[in-house]
């Protein structure tokens, strides 16, 4: 919100509870509505109180709960019939990163669900998508990043499972609102799938290690084998 309205968007802020926007400096700055996207009416009226939209951004993802992908396609399947009705010329939606190649069709549950939701976006005479794709957001209130940065914190010993060697394309906070900001252009970024990541590749236990460094704190890796990926 902060990056459009310093390139000179008028912003409609969208949240179920508009009252909990009032915790951010830019409150003042927006005109704000309610949307529940899982419930298809609270998405309609929330067009016809915002009035004339020409982008959204659609920020919506579910993790962790029952049924949750279920659940997300339907509140993009909303929105996004919501958007059309309203004349929105254009979604933008941030997702995840998804490989290609012949590990494709081994994608965790998350991933699949985010790039069903690119999917559930895109309807017949609706806006045009742009889908950036992102693997780890490295910034405040990443949930990704805040995972990292919650075991780097807290553990002595860094566990380091097989996976954390799997080659990651991480992204800066700043280059993503970048990206975001782009998006909204029609004539600087036609609608389309688009994977955003950083210049350098690395892996999870690089990361780890990179931000106890970075963060000034002593942490050994510890090689683990055999054990629970979801116990680690």
């Amino acid at each position: 919100v902060t990056a459009l309205l310093a390139h000179g968007h008028e912003v409609v802020a969208a949240s179920r509870d508009p009252d909990r926007l009032a915790d951010f400096g830019w409150h003042d700055r927006v005109s704000t509505v309610a949307l529940d996207a899982h419930d298809e009416a609270s998405a309609r009226r929330a067009f016809a109180e915002a009035g004339p939209v020409d982008v959204v951004y659609y920020l919506v993802h579910g993790i962790g709960q029952p049924d949750f992908r279920d659940a997300d396609n339907q509140a993009a399947a909303n929105v996004a019939s919501a958007a059309k009705d309203a004349g929105v010329r254009r979604i933008v939606y941030l997702g995840g990163f998804v490989p290609e190649g012949p590990d494709g069709g081994a994608l965790s549950e998350h991933l699949t669900s985010r790039a069903e939701v690119a999917e559930a976006l895109k309807v017949d005479g609706g806006p045009d998508v742009v889908w950036l794709g992102a693997a780890i957001v490295i910034g405040a209130g990443s949930t990704s990043f805040e995972m990292l940065r919650y075991v780097g914190d807290r553990f002595l010993l860094l566990p380091m499972p097989e996976w954390s060697a799997n080659p990651i394309d991480p992204i800066s906070i700043r280059d993503v609102l970048y990206y975001l900001v782009a998006a909204a252009d029609a004539d600087l970024v036609p609608p389309g799938a688009y994977d955003i990541r950083g210049p350098e590749t690395t892996t999870y236990g690089d990361l780890l290690r990179t931000y106890a460094r970075v963060a000034g704190i002593w942490r050994a890796p510890v090689p683990v084998y055999g054990i629970d990926t979801g116990l680690v």
